[in-house]
């Protein structure tokens, strides 16, 4: 395709077509398309109304839980991973946040904080009414959400006050809708939705539309918790060490409490590769293959001992 001066002049401004992508890419337009999430917007907010559904096997929890860890480390990279604790085994993170606080210093309790677990939830919804993107009424979505809104779903279902109903938020015939009420909130430099007004009906109501179909159009939820959808222990360790630059000699063993750091096992600075002109560049990725797997036995080393 070929553009003429012409026609490029009477395209005044291209920053219409760059909002459009970054508000799609905000509220969801590149994420996997089964997934719902709520249109946010900086100034005004957002809403939609929601229900939740149970799944078509009968015998399936109507959600999953798992737990993530996000943070930027001091090498400007960041670590953004599902922690093996999701599934009951030993994650490195965990293990490493867990002797930084055993230290006592707090420099390294404000670094485990920072690099703390956060929950997030996976249910099916029927979108009864968004209000940003109408197509989406009545179809059957993944939605994945946090601590806030789970909150408010154990209030209702395990309510804490005499006098109370329990509703099952996940019953098709006496659960209740879901009403998400987003207000723009400033954290820092940044505005982050908040979802502290969203409710649940106050009364039971039945699904409208044919509730069998809308049932059966729900997704399974175990692949988001099957063992194969997590990374490693080693492949964690990895990526702890890009991100935290322990490669670089930072002294590992002493931040996580080795009073003795002559019997810890020792994380070293790269070495620097250098080739004669007959030998095949290929020795550098084997060689950085193997230092690589040497820090992550020692960073494994150290967290597990």
């Amino acid at each position: 395709m070929t553009i003429s001066i012409a026609d490029l002049k009477k395209k005044q401004s291209f920053l219409d077509k760059i909002k459009t992508k970054i508000d799609q890419t905000s509220s969801g337009g590149n994420r996997d398309p089964r997934f719902w999430a709520p249109t946010f917007d900086k100034e005004t907010g957002g809403g939609a109304v929601i229900r939740f559904l149970p799944s078509a096997d009968l015998n399936e929890v109507p959600f999953v839980e798992y737990i993530t860890h996000y943070f930027k480390g001091p090498t400007g990279q960041s670590y953004s991973e599902k922690s093996l604790v999701s599934i009951g085994q030993p994650d490195p993170l965990a293990d490493l946040n867990r002797r930084l606080y055993a230290t006592g210093i707090q420099s390294n309790k404000d670094q485990a904080s920072a690099q703390k677990r956060r929950k997030k939830f996976i249910a099916n919804i029927l979108v009864v009414k968004d209000n940003a993107n109408p197509d989406n009424n009545g179809k059957v979505f993944l939605y994945e959400f946090g601590p806030a809104i789970w909150g408010k779903m154990e209030g209702v279902m395990f309510p804490q006050l005499p006098g109370e109903e329990p509703i099952d938020v996940f019953n098709p015939f006496e659960g209740a809708n879901f009403f998400i009420k987003i207000k723009p909130q400033a954290l820092g430099t940044n505005i982050v939705p908040n979802y502290a007004d969203s409710h649940f009906g106050a009364e039971p109501t039945e699904i409208k539309g044919d509730i069998e179909t809308i049932i059966n159009q729900t997704h399974s939820l175990k692949e988001f918790v099957a063992p194969d959808k997590f990374k490693s222990y080693d492949e964690l360790c990895k990526r702890l060490i890009e991100v935290l630059g322990y490669t670089t000699g930072t002294g590992l063993e002493t931040v996580i409490g080795y009073e003795d750091t002559s019997s810890a096992p020792q994380i070293k600075p790269k070495a620097e590769v250098k080739l004669t002109e007959d030998e095949d560049t290929s020795s550098i990725d084997s060689y950085a293959e193997d230092e690589d797997d040497e820090d992550v036995a020692a960073l494994k080393a150290l967290l597990q001992d």
